[in-house]
């Protein structure tokens, strides 16, 4: 099973979208799950390391978003970058 990684970006857009559709604003969401207006702003804008899964929640029923739509946020994790070695021959070698 491949693991899957949280798009931060993609969840803040979906806080943020969702909260305009229901014309909440940041300070009555932040109320709402007893935070302030610039951490949901920081979580909209995925300034954020991780929210933590509680912090997602409370903001998901805040806004009444799904399981559903939170899984959306998720993807693939990325395979780490390779790096490329190019195999060196000493002047030793060369000679040789």
């Amino acid at each position: 099973m491949e693991e899957q990684i949280l798009d931060h970006l993609k969840l803040g857009r979906l806080f943020s979208d969702t909260r305009f559709r229901q014309d909440i604003t940041q300070g009555e969401l932040a109320e709402l799950i007893g935070g302030t207006p610039t951490t949901i702003w920081r979580y909209e804008n995925g300034k954020t390391g991780n929210p933590g899964l509680n912090t997602i929640l409370l903001i998901a029923r805040a806004l009444d978003i799904s399981a559903a739509e939170i899984a959306t946020c998720y993807g693939k994790m990325a395979p780490p970058p390779r790096k490329a070695y190019k195999a060196r021959r000493s002047t030793s070698e060369s000679d040789a």
